[in-house]
């Protein structure tokens, strides 16, 4: 960087609440007030703009906000500047990180014009944390006020999502009513004809995978919606048992408009919310799947269930086989020739996502127990495999991290609890919601201290169990039957391919053997 002159970055934010109040919050007469302060001030030279538009001054992971910060870190920006405190957000604690920390440690400028504040000067160092403090409650209100509007169109059947469910789309007439998508609206129709016909859920599945119909998420995409499913596998561009099922239970698709499914507790979080507290408004829009229809499939779900003996045939590798070609799990799948593992992929929607390789139960037991035999007795001094499995530590260490994950969650909830309690003072919550939130809060804690509680029994008693084992290979240098306990010692993964070559992976082995 030139010496004197700053790299400038002008940051603009505009929330969905701020395009309410018209051009003074626009992000056009926001670029005018940044760019006017610099003009005809040599010193500031213009780096980059960095725009979140319908961003909350509440959340700080905004992708421009996000991308300047990273911009700053690397060296490439010395000044950032803003049209008021309440652009860089309006969380009075993490808006202080930043200008009091953050910025000061990376010898950024900041400045916000229409506050008066700029980082060179002491003058305003006071009145600063208190409009901060004034920002976050101002969010905060317009908080109380959203949710009470969004429940108020819940109520009266307008359609408030921001994305429309797979079989509709929002009318170009008014956004908050629901009109039939032609095409996926049919999909919808076949997929409660084909269950009727006695097509099951994962049967569908495959039928439309094979038939190359694009699931809910890819279509919503190519119609150039921005849907994120958060809940989906990253690698799930396919139809599956579980959007089958979802579609055939959802009420939207017989005229009523289903909404309130999740609420916002604090700053963003989620939860989901009990099915009899859902708003329910009946024929609010036209209906894809006529009563008689519903309410057969209904009776059907109720109905069909799998009788599986879930205590016979005790898999000792579940959740170590997986497939080598898509990472899947392989299913153990009952045959009149014996146990075998199928890829789940493949056996759930065919060979258009993986393909249909499989393996014997007994085949893939006497490999894992000849190999690691014939591994002990290549190895001249049994103590070298002995202090390999005991400088792993593999069972400790991720109890240890489940540990310190599991108080994390419980130092959150500790926060989480002082929130709520704040938010019920400054009127944000009942009381009555303030009580069950925070019972909720409760029985999550009292799970998670149990929880660590028995993991670190098992961290105590560690060293004893290994112990056990290490002596057991020490004394007779071989094992005559793999159960789970040996599995989960030495076992790290095994993997099958379509060519039937086996890779197994020892939790003893370094990337070097």
């Amino acid at each position: 960087m030139v010496e004197n002159f700053l790299n400038t970055a002008f940051y603009i934010r505009l929330s969905r609440e701020d395009s309410n109040k018209g051009e003074s919050e626009s992000i056009i007469t926001q670029k005018k007030i940044l760019s006017q302060y610099i003009y005809n001030k040599p010193e500031f030279i213009l780096f980059d703009i960095y725009i979140d538009d319908g961003y909350s001054g509440t959340n700080f992971e905004r992708p421009s906000f996000q991308r300047m910060i990273e911009d700053i870190e690397k060296g490439f920006i010395n000044c950032v500047i803003v049209k008021d405190l309440s652009r860089l957000g309006r969380n009075y604690k993490e808006t202080g990180i930043y200008m009091e920390e953050f910025f000061p440690k990376n010898k950024v400028r900041f400045i916000a014009i229409n506050d008066g504040y700029d980082s060179d000067s002491n003058d305003f160092e006071i009145i600063t944390p208190i409009k901060n403090i004034f920002n976050e409650q101002y969010s905060r209100d317009i908080s109380k006020k959203v949710r009470t509007s969004f429940k108020a169109k819940q109520k009266e059947g307008l359609f408030i999502g921001a994305f429309s469910c797979y079989g509709y789309k929002k009318s170009e007439k008014d956004k908050h009513k629901l009109v039939i998508d032609e095409y996926s609206s049919q999909v919808v129709k076949r997929i409660f004809a084909l269950y009727i016909e006695g097509v099951g859920k994962v049967g569908i599945a495959k039928i439309l995978n094979r038939e190359g119909v694009l699931c809910p998420s890819e279509y919503k995409k190519i119609n150039g919606e921005k849907y994120i499913n958060g809940n989906r596998n990253v690698n799930t561009y396919y139809w599956t048992y579980s959007t089958i099922h979802k579609i055939l239970k959802n009420e939207m698709y017989i005229g009523n408009m289903v909404q309130g499914k999740t609420k916002r507790v604090m700053k963003g979080k989620s939860e989901a919310v009990e099915e009899n507290d859902w708003v329910v408004i009946k024929n609010t829009h036209q209906p894809i799947i006529d009563l008689n229809t519903w309410n057969t499939v209904q009776n059907l779900l109720k109905n069909r269930s799998s009788n599986i003996d879930f205590k016979s045939d005790i898999n000792i590798f579940s959740g170590f086989i997986r497939c080598g070609e898509c990472n899947r799990s392989m299913v153990k799948v009952k045959t009149k020739y014996g146990l075998r593992f199928n890829c789940g992929s493949y056996r759930r929607y065919g060979l258009k996502i993986c393909s249909g390789h499989s393996i014997s139960y007994d085949y893939i037991y006497n490999i894992i127990l000849d190999d690691f035999n014939k591994f002990l007795n290549s190895v001249p001094n049994v103590e070298e495999i002995i202090n390999s499995c005991s400088n792993s530590n593999s069972d400790k260490n991720i109890l240890l991290e489940s540990v310190e994950k599991m108080q994390k969650v419980l130092n959150s909830i500790k926060n989480k609890k002082k929130e709520l309690y704040l938010d019920f003072k400054d009127g944000l919550l009942s009381k009555d919601e303030f009580i069950a939130i925070k019972n909720d809060y409760c029985s999550i804690e009292s799970i998670y201290k149990e929880n660590i509680k028995n993991a670190m029994y098992q961290i105590e008693n560690y060293e004893f169990e290994n112990d056990n084992f290490l002596n057991m290979l020490s004394t007779n240098k071989r094992i005559e039957n793999l159960d789970r306990t040996i599995i989960s010692k030495i076992i790290d993964g095994i993997y099958v391919y379509k060519d039937r070559r086996i890779e197994i992976r020892y939790r003893f082995y370094d990337d070097n053997n």
